[in-house]
């Protein structure tokens, strides 16, 4: 052990560490050319951030990240009344946290043209990445343009209290294994959250297909709204499967409907899928909460799903037909029970289709909007 190191240091860092407490950060000391923080903390104001609505902040994003993947450290973005602009791609760093601070979420605003905000693509099938951002808000310059968040070949992204809006894509991730999305919200998105899928190779394993998959995926406690498409498993023939989506809020206002929206979760060719927790409502006709299937979003032909536990969700639709609460297109093996569906008459709270079977369904509650029991006819093909 660092003789330097002492045991008081080491138990509170480990402390903090469960406690999830960020670090404080402390005074920076030139050592030539190079900023550096004893205590592995990097504000990116001191690489030339200047956070004033104009200047391109990337190159000093860039420099405070790369500084700080040398010692596993941590990239403070104070807040500022103005965003941040980011004018090119900004690639993340194994084992470094890129955190907002100053008691508000700073807001980083990708601007007009540039494809992406945040981008890692490994060297390698499931290369190591573990990186975390926080604490932010990421907007597009351009509405419905630009992805905020693109990984590829990777292991461990985690995403927290991350708020995304007005973006083409909100975050994008394949041929990975570990995405974990906690307390985030995504608004104004043509797709929220968009895994898995099919396209150019990615660092498979020589001599197998081209078969983006993204295993163990986690959407914990987060808000959608007003997307096209708020959560897209593409699937993957050589996934390993697990997505969960947990207690997190699906809306579209009936007010202002977002006219090319058809589903709120699509999942196709998904093996082990559980779905618990989650409030969805609209009003507006021919919308689908939750589709398990063998038809991916981009209308690709795909394998089935299997394995699927959809329980303790409320779905609110108060449209007078064409909705859909669960449809199990193609799907071996799904459960779905303990969910409470409020419907107008004339929609279907389940469907069941190809090797899905009438027990696949039980002990769910079926009311008639508004608050009328016994809905008629609410399990349906």
């Amino acid at each position: 052990m660092d003789p330097n190191v002492s045991r008081r240091s080491l138990l509170g860092a480990s402390l903090g560490a469960s406690l999830g407490l960020a670090r404080i950060p402390a005074p920076f000391r030139e050592e030539g050319a190079q900023r550096q923080s004893p205590d592995g903390v990097f504000s990116v104001k001191d690489f030339g951030a200047k956070g004033d609505g104009a200047t391109d902040d990337a190159g000093a994003f860039q420099t405070a990240i790369d500084t700080a993947a040398k010692v596993g450290g941590l990239v403070v973005v104070p807040f500022s009344p103005a965003n941040y602009i980011i004018g090119s791609p900004l690639t993340l760093a194994p084992n470094v946290s890129i955190q907002g601070g100053g008691g508000q979420s700073p807001t980083l605003r990708l601007a007009s043209g540039v494809p992406v905000m945040f981008t890692w693509v490994g060297n390698a099938e499931a290369s190591h990445l573990h990186a975390s951002i926080l604490n932010l808000t990421l907007e597009s310059g351009a509405s419905g343009s630009g992805t905020a968040i693109h990984v590829r070949n990777f292991n461990g992204l985690y995403v927290r209290h991350v708020s995304i809006n007005h973006f083409n894509m909100g975050v994008v991730s394949n041929w990975g294994i570990g995405l974990n999305l906690y307390a985030c919200s995504f608004v104004h998105l043509k797709r929220g959250l968009n895994v898995g899928g099919s396209g150019a190779p990615g660092g498979l394993r020589p001599g197998l297909p081209n078969d983006p998959f993204m295993d163990t995926v986690v959407v914990d406690g987060c808000g959608f709204a007003q997307n096209e498409l708020d959560i897209n498993d593409m699937g993957s023939s050589k996934s390993l499967g697990g997505i969960i989506i947990r207690d997190c809020s699906l809306f579209e206002a009936w007010a202002t409907p977002v006219t090319a929206k058809r589903f709120y979760i699509r999942i196709a060719n998904r093996k082990g899928v559980t779905i618990s927790g989650n409030w969805f409502e609209s009003g507006l006709p021919s919308r689908t909460c939750i589709y398990l299937g063998n038809v991916d979003h981009d209308g690709n032909q795909t394998k089935m799903c299997h394995g699927a536990a959809i329980f303790g969700n409320m779905v609110l639709q108060t449209a007078k037909t064409g909705t859909i609460g669960v449809d199990l297109a193609a799907c071996d093996g799904a459960a779905v029970f303990g969910n409470c569906f409020e419907f107008a008459p004339g929609n279907h709270p389940v469907r069941l289709a190809g090797t899905a079977g009438p027990e696949s369904v039980g002990q769910n509650a079926f009311l008639t909007y508004p608050d009328q029991p016994e809905y008629a006819n609410p399990v349906g093909r």
